[in-house]
Protein backbone atom coordinates (compact mmCIF):
# COMPACT_ATOMS: atom_id res chain seq x y z
CA UNK A 1 0.00 0.00 0.00
CA UNK A 2 1.43 3.06 -0.80
CA UNK A 3 0.68 6.88 0.02
CA UNK A 4 0.44 9.66 -2.51
CA UNK A 5 1.59 13.35 -1.74
CA UNK A 6 -0.21 16.22 -3.38
CA UNK A 7 0.36 19.96 -3.04
CA UNK A 8 -3.38 21.58 -3.45
CA UNK A 9 -4.85 23.34 -5.20
CA UNK A 10 -3.59 22.77 -8.85
CA UNK A 11 -3.57 18.89 -8.04
CA UNK A 12 0.02 18.73 -8.39
CA UNK A 13 1.48 15.02 -7.27
CA UNK A 14 4.83 15.19 -5.49
CA UNK A 15 5.47 11.66 -4.99
CA UNK A 16 3.73 7.90 -4.91
CA UNK A 17 4.95 5.52 -2.92
CA UNK A 18 8.76 6.17 -3.13
CA UNK A 19 8.55 7.83 -6.76
CA UNK A 20 8.81 11.16 -6.64
CA UNK A 21 7.20 12.91 -10.07
CA UNK A 22 8.30 16.79 -9.02
CA UNK A 23 11.78 17.93 -10.27
CA UNK A 24 12.69 19.32 -7.51
CA UNK A 25 14.60 17.07 -5.10
CA UNK A 26 13.88 18.93 -1.94
CA UNK A 27 10.61 16.55 -1.86
CA UNK A 28 11.13 12.98 -0.99
CA UNK A 29 9.06 10.23 0.27
CA UNK A 30 9.63 8.83 3.74
CA UNK A 31 8.42 5.34 4.20
CA UNK A 32 8.33 4.00 8.09
CA UNK A 33 8.52 0.35 7.02
CA UNK A 34 6.06 -1.61 9.05
CA UNK A 35 4.58 1.07 10.27
CA UNK A 36 2.69 1.97 7.73
CA UNK A 37 3.79 5.47 8.44
CA UNK A 38 4.83 7.59 5.51
CA UNK A 39 6.11 11.51 5.61
CA UNK A 40 6.71 13.91 3.07
CA UNK A 41 10.00 15.65 3.49
CA UNK A 42 10.99 18.78 2.10
CA UNK A 43 13.97 19.82 2.44
CA UNK A 44 15.53 24.42 2.62
CA UNK A 45 11.76 24.92 2.60
CA UNK A 46 10.58 28.24 0.68
CA UNK A 47 8.02 30.45 1.41
CA UNK A 48 6.60 29.23 -2.10
CA UNK A 49 6.04 25.61 -0.16
CA UNK A 50 3.54 27.18 2.18
CA UNK A 51 0.04 26.01 1.53
CA UNK A 52 -2.08 22.82 1.45
CA UNK A 53 -0.95 18.90 1.29
CA UNK A 54 -2.74 15.93 0.68
CA UNK A 55 -1.61 12.36 1.35
CA UNK A 56 -3.91 10.34 -0.18
CA UNK A 57 -4.34 6.34 -0.09
CA UNK A 58 -6.60 3.99 -2.19
CA UNK A 59 -7.70 1.14 -0.30
CA UNK A 60 -10.60 -1.70 -2.36
CA UNK A 61 -13.28 0.63 -1.28
CA UNK A 62 -11.89 4.29 -2.20
CA UNK A 63 -9.37 6.85 -1.51
CA UNK A 64 -9.00 8.44 1.78
CA UNK A 65 -7.44 11.80 2.46
CA UNK A 66 -6.73 13.68 4.94
CA UNK A 67 -5.08 17.39 4.49
CA UNK A 68 -1.97 19.45 6.14
CA UNK A 69 -1.75 22.84 5.97
CA UNK A 70 1.72 24.53 6.17
CA UNK A 71 2.89 27.84 6.71
CA UNK A 72 6.11 29.41 5.93
CA UNK A 73 7.49 32.18 7.41
CA UNK A 74 10.20 34.18 7.19
CA UNK A 75 12.06 35.94 10.41
CA UNK A 76 11.98 39.49 10.84
CA UNK A 77 15.41 40.80 12.95
CA UNK A 78 15.23 44.75 13.78
CA UNK A 79 17.34 46.86 16.30
CA UNK A 80 14.73 49.31 18.18
CA UNK A 81 15.59 52.80 17.95
CA UNK A 82 17.77 55.11 15.38
CA UNK A 83 19.74 53.85 12.78
CA UNK A 84 22.69 55.80 13.80
CA UNK A 85 24.25 55.36 17.49
CA UNK A 86 26.31 57.80 18.86
CA UNK A 87 28.12 57.13 22.38
CA UNK A 88 31.08 58.46 24.10
CA UNK A 89 34.28 56.47 24.56
CA UNK A 90 33.83 54.36 27.22
CA UNK A 91 30.40 54.21 28.01
CA UNK A 92 27.69 51.76 28.20
CA UNK A 93 25.49 50.56 25.27
CA UNK A 94 22.43 48.08 25.18
CA UNK A 95 20.89 47.81 21.55
CA UNK A 96 17.60 45.65 21.32
CA UNK A 97 16.76 43.28 18.49
CA UNK A 98 13.60 42.01 18.16
CA UNK A 99 12.30 39.23 16.15
CA UNK A 100 9.10 38.97 14.51
CA UNK A 101 7.16 36.67 12.28
CA UNK A 102 8.13 33.13 14.33
CA UNK A 103 5.83 30.38 14.27
CA UNK A 104 7.38 27.01 16.36
CA UNK A 105 4.36 25.14 15.04
CA UNK A 106 4.87 24.71 11.54
CA UNK A 107 1.59 22.86 10.34
CA UNK A 108 -1.72 22.07 11.00
CA UNK A 109 -4.02 19.31 10.26
CA UNK A 110 -7.04 20.31 8.22
CA UNK A 111 -10.23 17.79 8.53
Amino acid sequence: MAVTWIKQPHYNILTSGKRTFIRDDRFQALDGGRTGDWALQVKSVELGDGGTYECQISTGTGVISTYVNLSVMKPVATINGSKDRHVDLGSTITLQCTITKIMLSTYSALG
